[in-house]
């Protein structure tokens, strides 16, 4: 027991222990509370839940609920609890914690469109937080840790871009519950934060590459702006 709760802590910083477990047992309790409920699996709770966040539901984000959530209801009932159960299982064991962090966002990303912003933001930002010190603490990034870095970035940025025309207030007071004000925060700091961890994480070849690319340009640059004023012609009444 001991030598599990040692491989389980080994190595994490103290915060990031905390908030895999935290995140972990709210996705596990979240799963739980939904399997022992009949009205889950009717499809009842998913259509009231959608019903009374109907008013605050993103503009671009109702059409999915039509059509795809509200007409599938059965098999969303089975999709929402199968990812709280992986989202929630590999943040508390500590294992494929990448898988779940996944699942979450996605979940989390989804409820925040349809209005539930407390707690989706606050989860986004929690588990965003964790998938960037993920990928800083790869020994080595790879192809597919910077390339999911690059579609982090963009897709937060255009979550928020499409969320900016729709962003009901800008009273203190109320912005915590505007989904479009969350997405477009959320989007910002996310944009900031992939690119600052893309720089970081790059192989340091590539950055002497970059770096030797630039000067050899700027040389260049300098090379032909000082052929170009040879071959200029000199004044009239200028002795040649």
């Amino acid at each position: 027991m001991k030598a599990l709760l040692r491989q389980r802590t080994g190595g994490l910083p103290g915060w990031v222990l905390l908030t895999q477990l935290f995140i972990g047992l709210g996705w596990l309790r979240a799963a739980t509370e939904k399997i022992i409920d009949p009205s889950w699996w009717q499809g009842a709770v998913i259509t009231e839940f959608l019903a009374e966040r109907q008013p605050t539901t993103l503009v671009w984000y109702q059409p999915f609920v039509d059509h795809v959530v509200l007409a599938q209801l059965t098999v969303f009932t089975m999709l929402v609890v199968a990812l709280q159960l992986v989202a929630g299982l590999t943040l508390v064991s500590g294992r494929f914690v990448g898988y779940g962090l996944f699942a979450g966002l996605v979940m989390n990303f989804h409820f925040l469109a349809a209005g539930a912003v407390n707690p989706s933001a606050f989860y986004i930002l929690s588990q965003g937080a964790l998938a960037l010190w993920m990928a800083e603490r790869a020994s080595f990034a790879g192809v597919h840790t910077l390339s999911y870095l690059r579609i982090g970035q963009a897709w937060t940025g255009i979550s928020a871009l499409i969320s900016l025309p729709f962003v009901r207030t800008l009273q203190p007071a109320n912005v915590i519950d505007d989904p479009a004000i969350m997405f477009l925060t959320i989007g910002a700091l996310g944009m900031i934060a992939c690119q600052q961890t893309y720089k970081r994480v790059q192989p340091a070849e590539w950055k002497l590459n970059r770096n030797s690319a630039g000067q050899n340009r700027f040389r260049a640059t300098v090379h032909s702006s000082l052929c170009a004023d040879r071959t200029l012609p000199l004044p009239q009444g200028t002795n040649q």
